[in-house]
């Protein structure tokens, strides 16, 4: 792929060596992210109703977790908050949601994929849980940078309304499915235009976005089993032109941040996904606020984070995280997460433009399409 900037005016961030600095951050997130630990802002805290004797720890609660959810599960004020008040110990391993859920897991506590097509297929597959819960929603954004996000604007794909940037799905994909080039677009580049993903087959986000692009070629409404075969080629034929994928949406945004607009200029993301790095590296939000940009889908797909408690043990994780407003707050404040449960709010760009996933039975054949040589 070319190096080449897809927008007008060059790199982002090499002036000054700040695109060096966050690759370094990235590199050394989970460390960093830990140190915080020491401040005493980020210190022990009371249980509700003034407690003060925290309960005894148990086995630690063991968990796959979609990426996305990693830097939440590890923040030093939701590690303090999950020992303190409930002995709780997570040891969270990162997976796709889609691999997570076809994949071996024994003594595993607790899955938290990130889309309940994630929970169709590991109840198709003969799993069962003792709980299940949608604690957070995170529509599927498309991040960019502000040279690419302006050149889209001229273009006639992306309008502002409300301080809030949205991109016109059926304008882009008709665009890509043209074959056109950014130099096309007004823009520096002669690579095709494309947005970047994770593995559908292994990630929810990637699979949410394919769901997206044929409910886009299908008029902006979900394809029955019969309309969906006709859209397959163009499907897999786009998928094809990423070349290699990640699996991990934290991945894909770690390589967003730190590779550039040139490498990545459009990629699918989390909404809360930015809001999380800000929170974590406070020292590069007026960077990131004047060149890094989310763009709103219009249609866009809502992704829910559904948590499947396994055994007991991962029903008191569950039971934690559903209950404890200082947590909700956590996760909607620190983290970006929309809560899907009562008592919290936040700041968040209105969504106008929503189209559901396909059926089940239409998502398994995007599936069966993709895997095939």
């Amino acid at each position: 792929m070319s190096n080449d900037n897809s927008g007008r005016g060059g790199g982002l961030f090499v002036a000054g060596g700040l695109l060096f600095v966050m690759a370094v951050v990235l590199a050394i997130g989970a460390q960093y992210y830990l140190g915080r630990g020491s401040d005493p802002a980020s210190g022990p805290a009371n249980p509700p109703g003034g407690a003060t004797a925290a309960p005894a720890v148990a086995a630690p609660v063991t968990a796959f977790v979609g990426g996305e959810k990693m830097s939440f599960l590890k923040d030093p004020r939701v590690v303090t908050i999950l020992k303190d008040r409930y002995g709780i110990t997570v040891e969270a391993a990162k997976a796709g949601s889609l691999e997570m859920v076809q994949t071996a897991m024994p003594g595993k506590d607790v899955l938290w994929p990130s889309t309940a097509a994630a929970v169709d297929l590991f109840a198709a597959h003969g799993g069962t849980w003792v709980a299940k819960e949608n604690l957070f929603s995170s529509p599927l954004v498309v991040d960019s940078f502000d040279t690419v996000a302006a050149g889209l604007q001229t273009a006639g794909m992306v309008s502002e309304r409300g301080g809030t940037r949205y991109l016109d799905m059926g304008r882009l994909v008709a665009a890509m499915e043209a074959g056109k080039t950014w130099k096309d677009l007004g823009m520096t580049s002669t690579t095709r235009v494309k947005v970047f993903c994770t593995d559908p087959v292994k990630s929810s986000s990637g699979l949410m976005f394919a769901g997206l692009l044929v409910n886009v070629l299908n008029h902006n409404e979900p394809p029955d089993e019969a309309a969906v075969e006709s859209l397959l080629p163009s499907l897999k034929a786009y998928f094809a032109r990423l070349g290699n994928m990640d699996a991990s949406s934290a991945d894909l945004f770690a390589k967003f941040l730190s590779m550039g607009a040139g490498a990545y200029p459009l990629v699918v993301a989390y909404e809360n996904q930015l809001v999380e790095f800000v929170d974590a590296n406070p020292q590069y939000r007026d960077d990131i606020k004047a060149h890094v940009v989310v763009l709103y889908p219009e249609p866009t797909i809502w992704s829910e984070h559904p948590m499947l408690a396994l055994t007991a043990n991962g029903k008191r994780l569950l039971d934690a995280l559903q209950e404890d407003a200082e947590l909700k707050k956590l996760g909607t404040e620190a983290h970006g997460f929309r809560s899907t449960l009562s008592g919290v709010t936040g700041t968040f760009a209105a969504i106008d433009a929503t189209v559901p996933m396909p059926s089940e039975a239409v998502t398994a054949r995007i599936l069966g399409a993709l895997s095939a040589p």
